[in-house]
């Protein structure tokens, strides 16, 4: 069962608001509704664009307000994991899951970057060459399965800069 806003929008916290936003704004630059009609959007992400319980409430994902304000031709297939850097969302396999399950038309919004500038984890950490490669590899796998890569810029972390 698909999870349902409790409240109208303007009750989610500030900066969900403005990255499920620009995430519509690229979205209608991508394809016309009648385009997308029986399309999906992929998310690759982080903790940023999860899914969250409703008991979690009110930490909450981008990603979960996307459904919310899409046609209800467009379903959103969110692949997001917290924790994750473009390194281990690959290595768990994430990533191969969801190309599998992409279709041409399809659009796969990626979004990754403060898991990946943790030095302090090395668990998760990826050097910026790396990252680069990453998101390459991405696009291309995205690209080979004739749908449409859209990358996001990362969220910012207060403890950190970005790559």
């Amino acid at each position: 069962m698909p999870w349902k806003s409790p409240g109208p929008i303007s009750q989610f916290p500030r900066g969900a608001r403005a990255s499920a936003l620009a995430a519509l704004v690229l979205l209608a630059g991508c394809a016309t509704a009648a385009d997308r009609r029986g399309t999906k959007v992929l998310i690759a992400s982080d903790s940023t664009a999860a899914q969250y319980a409703p008991d979690r409430w009110p930490q909450m994902g981008w990603g979960m307000l996307l459904e919310c304000s899409l046609d209800a031709s467009v379903t959103v297939d969110n692949r997001a994991r917290g924790g994750r850097s473009t390194r281990t969302f690959m290595a768990e396999g994430l990533f191969d899951a969801l190309a599998e399950q992409t279709n041409p038309g399809d659009t796969v919004l990626i979004q990754f970057g403060h898991n990946d500038a943790t030095v302090t984890k090395p668990e998760r950490y990826v050097a910026p060459a790396d990252y680069g490669t990453n998101l390459r590899h991405f696009i291309a796998a995205v690209r080979e399965k004739d749908a449409q890569p859209v990358l996001l810029t990362p969220a910012r972390s207060n403890e950190r800069p970005l790559m």
